[in-house]
């Protein structure tokens, strides 16, 4: 079985404005980089289906581990623009002659693909039956005057899809058919009509993700998918790199946007293919991107949320950093939910301000910790269940309380200074983050702490489940590491720490 991956460049824009939407362009390459070289070591034949320009970026600039590469997206963004690229990514599954797989460049498969699946007809990534975005997509439709496809009856109350990140099988064939299916369809209603902007969106994913399940229950084809359990609709869980409960990381959606899980993605590559990282590193700093500016904080608009309020009551007020503190005074009396929200907003963005004065520090501590966490991958946390962790803040923890909500939320900072970017934002703890955080005020060893969490949750700890307290728990450890709220020791370090205060009294 043959792996495939498309990339194109965007026609008109520079190289490495390509498909996919990423925070920047930095992470959108090391994406790719990490997501071939996975795949190059797991099946050894990769083929990469691209541009003429995507080869220059790929192949002779970051000499990527491809060992096929068609420019079978070459002249392609003529006939099927960008706000339409989901017909060039599933022409790429059509010119596959054989069994195959295609990975999305942000999808890394830590463990290959198994046996099992290597041998169906059809395999997808999972499920995802009924999401809103199917039927958003199927109003767009009637509302312009578009019928359905006659494999897809009109008017379901609920849309059945699968998740394309990884996709394929043996039945290549069906592949072919279903894109000429489509691109009939395209061609009748689709290329000739005028969308208002940012409106395609959700047509593309149903297209290639509602269309096909339906197309192959039309056909009684099963498509059988790697993850069997329901997942929902933010996808988080399968966007955090550290957490290998699938066999594999998708950075779906906005996710891909999200600091947190981007940084996840440069350090799993900087830890598994070096060189790689290096030559990704090199092109940044060759080629420049002149986006920079949008991305960088405090260029970014920070009272996102005020203006999303102060919508709804004064629609052509716009609360800006010049003029937030006389209208959270305007609000403070009559609105108390609106200034609240300014005032966070006030609030984060001074904190944020301190911060860029600090990034020396705030660097250095952060590549300590992602070497402790290079450390504690290499290990099962069942060896580890004497060593100590303590809470030690390295970056803001923020509580707030949101207008209309009597439970307080707790808001970690993430940041990133590398390569002259300033990324900074907010990260939500959940509860078992807030209750590992409490009970580490003092250092405590990871064996108490999965005691406590049992204790609490009142459960009966057998075998199996405390086996599946430790990997959670160690898991949102490392998480937290990552954030920079908990200092790690290693009982062996402890030891010997305790054996030198000893002797020097």
């Amino acid at each position: 079985m043959d792996a495939i991956q498309t990339f194109w460049t965007i026609p008109g824009q520079p190289a490495e404005q390509t498909h996919g939407g990423w925070l920047d362009p930095r992470f959108h390459l090391m994406s790719w980089a990490l997501s071939a070289s996975l795949l190059h070591d797991h099946f050894g034949s990769v083929t990469l289906h691209t541009d003429l320009a995507g080869k220059t970026v790929l192949v002779d600039l970051l000499e990527l581990p491809y060992s096929r590469i068609n420019i079978t997206q070459e002249g392609l963004g003529d006939i099927y623009p960008k706000n339409w690229w989901v017909m060039r990514k599933m022409y790429s599954y059509s010119c596959a002659d054989g069994p195959f797989v295609h990975v999305d460049g942000d999808a890394f498969l830590w463990n290959g693909l198994s046996d099992h699946l290597r041998q169906k007809p059809l395999i997808a990534q999972n499920s995802q039956n009924g999401f809103q975005c199917y039927q958003i997509a199927a109003e767009q439709l009637k509302e312009a005057g578009i019928p359905m496809p006659y494999f897809l009856n009109e008017g379901l109350e609920q849309y059945n899809a699968v998740n394309m990140g990884v996709i394929g099988g043996t039945d290549w064939l069906f592949f072919k058919n279903f894109f000429y299916e489509i691109k009939d369809y395209y061609e009748a209603h689709l290329s000739q009509r005028t969308f208002a902007a940012g409106t395609t969106g959700f047509l593309n994913t149903m297209i290639e993700e509602c269309f096909f399940q339906h197309y192959a229950q039309h056909h009684e084809k099963k498509v059988d998918t790697w993850i069997s359990a329901p997942l929902t609709q933010g996808y988080e869980t399968i966007a955090n790199s550290m957490d290998n409960r699938h066999g594999f990381t998708h950075m779906i959606g906005t996710n891909k946007k999200d600091i947190y899980f981007c940084k996840q993605v440069e350090f799993q590559l900087k830890r598994r293919y070096p060189a790689v990282f290096r030559r990704v590193v090199a092109m940044i700093e060759r080629f420049p991107n002149n986006s920079r500016k949008l991305f960088n904080f405090p260029q970014i608009d920070p009272f996102t949320e005020s203006n999303v309020a102060i919508s709804r009551i004064e629609p052509d007020l716009q609360v800006t950093i010049e003029n937030c503190n006389a209208i959270h005074d305007t609000f403070k009396n009559n609105n108390a939910g609106l200034s609240s929200i300014i005032h966070f907003e006030i609030s984060k963005y001074r904190s944020f301000l301190k911060l860029l004065n600090n990034t020396r520090n705030l660097d250095r501590h952060q590549q300590e910790r992602l070497s402790l966490i290079d450390e504690l991958l290499k290990s099962p946390v069942s060896e580890r269940l004497d060593d100590l962790i303590c809470f030690k803040e390295h970056i803001p923890l923020t509580r707030f309380t949101y207008p209309s909500k009597n439970v307080p939320y707790h808001l970690a900072t993430i940041y990133d200074f590398a390569f002259e970017y300033r990324h900074i934002a907010h990260r939500l703890l959940d509860n078992l983050a807030i209750f590992i955080l409490v009970s580490a005020d003092q250092p405590i060893s990871l064996a108490s702490l999965i005691r406590l969490l049992g204790a609490k949750k009142g459960m009966q700890i057998d075998e199996q489940v405390n086996a599946q307290l430790q990997q959670r728990t160690d898991l949102k450890i490392k998480e937290l590491i990552f954030l920079g709220l908990l200092d790690y020791l290693p009982v062996t370090k402890a030891l010997t720490a305790e054996h030198e205060k000893a002797v020097s009294f």
